[in-house]
């Protein structure tokens, strides 16, 4: 399975979610609306054929599938964290 830009937007967006405890949080965290993160998550699970997390009004809690795959996408958006952390020192560094 290949795996697209949007589908990275998603992992990220799917990991903050997890970090942040909800989806509001998330949102709040990233800069984003609650709408656009509530799309991910759903294309998401459409896209994996998987349900990740169990929502409800109150609630948040991953499946055991969400949990496997959110240590992957935390994984990969540490990375990219720590990719624009390492430029941003070179940029800082005397020539």
């Amino acid at each position: 399975m290949e795996v697209s830009f949007e589908q990275l937007k998603s992992m990220v967006v799917f990991s903050q979610v997890v970090d942040q405890g909800s989806l509001t949080a998330a949102a709040k965290a990233m800069g984003i609306s609650r709408g656009v993160v509530s799309y991910h998550l759903k294309k998401l699970e459409e896209q994996l054929g998987v349900k990740l997390l169990n929502r409800t009004t109150r609630s948040l809690s991953l499946t055991e599938t969400g949990e496997a795959y959110y240590q992957r996408c935390r994984t990969i958006a540490y990375q990219a964290h720590e990719a624009n952390l390492q430029i941003e020192k070179a940029k800082q560094e005397p020539v």
